[in-house]
C-alpha cells in the first residue's frame, strides 16, 4: 500500500526539482506565499518523524535545487561568497546561534531526535530562508515581487478571517483531528466573545500578523496608485477591524503605540549627530532592561496585588505570565549558560503546554548565551540598515514592523512569524547591499571620468 503512495509522491518531488532548477526565483515567491497561506493548525504526522506541511516539503526541494545550482553555477557562488563577506558578522552569529542549540540539545536534551529536527526546522524556515532571498533577490525590482507576495498574502489572509467571523469558526476543522493530523488550536474563546484566528493555530498568532502588517500596507499606501490605495485603505480598516475581533490586548496595545514609534523613528532619522542618536537609543533600551529587572524582583508582589479575586479570563491570562516569569527564572539558576535544551523549556511549565514569551523560551532552551545571540543579532540588523547614508522610508517601516514583532514576542512564545521576521530582515540587508554597489559604481564613474580628464589634459598640453 505505502508503494502506491511513495511512487506518486517521487514523481511530484522530480517534477517540483526539474522546475525550481529552472525558475528558483518563481519558486522562493510561491513558497513564501504558499508558507504563508497554509493553516499551520494542519500538520502530517508519520510516526516519529515531525510533522510535515506541504511548504516545508516544497522548501527541503527548493533548498536541493539551490544546492545542485551552487555546484554547477558559478554565479551563484559568487553572489554568496560576495554577501556572506558584506554581511559576515550576522553570518557568524546566526551560525553561533545554530552552534549553542546543538550543543544544549547534546548535553541537556532529553528527546535528542525531537530537538534535532526542530533545530533542522528552524534552521530551514529562518537563516536559510534569509540566505536564500539574498542570492536570489538580488536587486530592487525582485525584492518588490516579494513585498508584493507579503501584501498580497496579508490581503488574503485577512479574507480568510473575514470569512471566519461571519462564519464564527474556524474554515478548516474538516481538515483536523484524524489518525495522521493534529491540531494546536487554544484560545478561542474569552468570555463570551470568539477569538478569530484565520490560518493561525492561535489567535495571539493572528494578531502578531495583523499588527506587523500594518507598517508594511501603510507604506504602500502612501506610494501607490490612486486604485491601489483604495484597495490598501480598505486593507487597512479589515486589519484594525480583525485585531479588534482577535480579543489581543497585545495586539491593539501596540496598535495604539504604533504612531509613536513611527515619531520616533522620523526623530532619529532626522537626528544630525551621531550623539543624538545614541541617546535615543540607549534611554528606551535602559527603561526596558531597567522595567524587567524591577518586574523580576518584585513578582510576588505583583501577583498578589493585580489580579487577585478576579476571575476574568485576562486577568487569569496575565497571572499566568507572570507566574511562568517566576517559574522561568528560578529554573535558569540550574542550567544559565546553554538551557534545558530545544524545546525542553516549556517542561518546566508543567502542567501548561506553552510559554507566553519568546525571550523566556530562547534563555530556557539555550540559555543566556542563545538569547545573547539573538539580542546581537537584532543590534547588528538594526545598526546595518539605520546608517543615514543607507535608510529611506522604505527601511523605515521594515524596521517597524520589525520592532513590532520582537515586542509582540514580550507575549507569545510560538514563532511563526520568526519566517517573517527574516524574510524582512533579508529585504534589510539586500537593500543595504543594494545601496552599497551603486555607492561603489559612482565611485568607479567619477574615478574613471576624472582619470579620463587628466588624459585629455595631458594630450592637450
Amino acid at each position: 500500500m505505502i508503494e502506491y503512495i511513495l511512487l506518486p509522491l517521487f514523481l511530484i518531488a522530480s517534477i517540483c526539482l526539474l522546475a525550481f532548477l529552472q525558475r528558483p526565483i518563481e519558486a522562493l515567491l510561491s513558497l513564501t506565499f504558499v508558507n504563508l497561506l497554509w493553516p499551520n493548525y494542519i500538520v502530517y504526522k508519520f510516526g516519529v518523524l515531525p510533522g510535515i506541511t506541504p511548504p516545508r516539503a516544497v522548501m527541503l526541494l527548493l533548498i536541493i535545487s539551490l544546492f545542485i545550482l551552487f555546484c554547477c553555477n558559478k554565479k551563484y557562488r559568487i553572489k554568496l561568497t560576495n554577501i556572506t563577506l558584506q554581511f559576515k558578522t550576522i553570518f557568524v552569529v546566526l551560525f553561533s546561534y545554530t552552534i549553542v542549540n546543538i550543543l544544549s540539545a547534546i548535553l541537556h536534551s532529553d528527546h535528542l531526535l525531537g530537538a534535532f529536527f526542530s533545530i533542522i526546522n528552524d534552521f530551514l524556515n529562518g537563516p536559510m530562508l534569509l540566505i536564500l532571498i539574498l542570492v536570489l533577490l538580488d536587486n530592487k525590482q525582485k525584492q518588490q515581487k516579494l513585498y508584493t507576495i507579503l501584501l498580497l498574502a496579508f490581503f488574503t489572509i485577512n479574507l480568510i478571517g473575514l470569512i471566519e467571523w461571519i462564519n464564527r469558526g474556524p474554515l478548516f476543522t474538516s481538515y483536523l483531528l484524524t489518525e495522521t493530523k493534529y491540531t494546536l488550536i487554544t484560545a478561542k474563546v474569552r468570555g463570551d466573545s470568539y477569538r478569530l484566528m484565520s490560518v493561525f493555530a492561535n489567535s495571539l498568532i493572528f494578531s502578531q500578523l495583523l499588527v506587523l502588517s500594518i507598517p508594511l500596507c501603510l507604506y504602500a499606501f502612501l506610494y501607490s496608485k490612486r486604485l491601489m490605495k483604495i484597495l490598501l485603505l480598505i486593507n487597512l480598516a479589515l486589519t484594525i477591524f480583525l485585531l479588534i475581533k482577535t480579543g489581543s490586548r497585545a495586539g491593539l496595545g501596540l496598535l495604539v503605540t504604533f504612531p509613536f514609534l513611527y515619531l520616533y523613528s522620523r526623530v532619529y532619522h532626522r537626528s544630525s549627530t551621531k550623539i543624538i542618536r545614541i541617546i535615543l537609543i540607549f534611554f528606551p533600551l535602559l527603561a526596558l532592561f531597567a522595567g524587567s529587572i524591577y518586574i523580576t524582583n518584585n513578582l510576588d508582589n505583583f501577583i498578589q496585588g493585580s489580579t487577585i479575586g478576579s476571575t476574568a479570563d485576562s486577568a487569569k491570562s496575565t497571572l499566568a505570565r507572570v507566574k511562568q516569569i517566576k517559574l522561568g527564572v528560578n529554573a535558569l539558576k540550574e542550567h544559565p549558560f546553554l538551557g534545558y535544551g530545544p524545546g525542553e523549556g516549556v517542561k518546566i511549565m508543567y502542567p501548561r503546554t506553552s510559554i507566553d514569551n519568546l525571550y523566556l523560551t530562547i534563555v530556557l532552551d539555550t540559555g543566556l548565551i542563545g538569547l545573547f545571540l539573538f539580542f546581537v543579532l537584532n543590534y547588528l540588523v538594526f545598526k546595518y540598515t539605520l546608517q543615514k547614508k543607507y535608510i529611506d522610508y522604505r527601511e523605515i517601516f521594515i524596521c517597524l514592523s520589525i520592532v513590532l514583532i520582537l515586542l509582540f514576542f514580550l507575549i507569545l512564545s510560538i514563532d511563526t512569524m520568526m519566517t517573517i521576521y527574516y524574510i524582512l530582515v533579508a529585504m534589510l540587508l539586500q537593500s543595504v547591499h543594494d545601496k552599497k554597489k551603486s555607492q561603489v559604481k559612482q565611485y568607479e564613474k567619477k574615478r574613471t571620468n576624472s582619470n579620463n580628464n587628466h588624459i585629455k589634459l595631458q594630450w592637450s598640453s
